[in-house]
């Protein structure tokens, strides 16, 4: 739905509702990140409230949102409940702060050996974790799946650095 809303020329990525719907997809994802933080090693797509490129897109168009003063009145006026959360240097930081676990959201069969290790660090059970490491397949096959990750983490931001969207001091006032 939102990638239908920012390629729609009457609409695009700066209309109330395109930020409206951002803004709801993030939080969805945000209580996704509070419930399964513990999968620090990778977690499964299946868990997002939408596909992963239509979290990367929430995320950029409020970044771009963000970005845009002018943007800004059209929003109060029509959202002014949520306005003020959004329109803030707290709100900018904690997105800086989140979009880097959107790529810690592998396919479930990729997520699998990660949430298995993840899970053994958890429960702190040693002896499981170092069976784990013994079977070389499966340590394999864990950090192909943690260097994908970072790979991701890079493009991600390379993408939203060139895109001007990446400033990490204040930028309101």
């Amino acid at each position: 739905m939102i990638r239908q809303l920012v390629n729609n020329s009457n609409i695009g990525w700066y209309h109330p509702n395109t930020i409206h719907l951002a803004f709801d997809i993030v939080a969805e994802f945000g209580k996704v990140l509070e419930n399964n933080g513990w999968m620090i090693y990778g977690a499964p797509e299946s868990l997002l409230p939408v596909s992963k490129g239509n979290v990367r897109i929430a995320f950029e168009a409020l970044y771009r949102f963000l970005h845009n003063k002018d943007a800004w009145s059209d929003f109060r006026e029509k959202y002014p409940e949520i306005a003020g959360a959004i329109i803030s240097n707290r709100f900018y930081k904690a997105l800086i702060n989140a979009i880097p676990y959107i790529e810690q959201f592998v396919s479930d069969e990729e997520a699998d050996i990660c949430v298995k290790a993840a899970k053994y660090v958890k429960e702190s059970d040693s002896e499981k974790l170092y069976d784990f490491l013994r079977n070389v397949n499966q340590t394999e096959s864990f950090f192909q799946v943690q260097n994908k990750i970072e790979q991701n983490k890079k493009n991600l931001f390379n993408y939203l650095d060139s895109q001007g969207l990446l400033i990490k001091d204040d930028i309101f006032d």
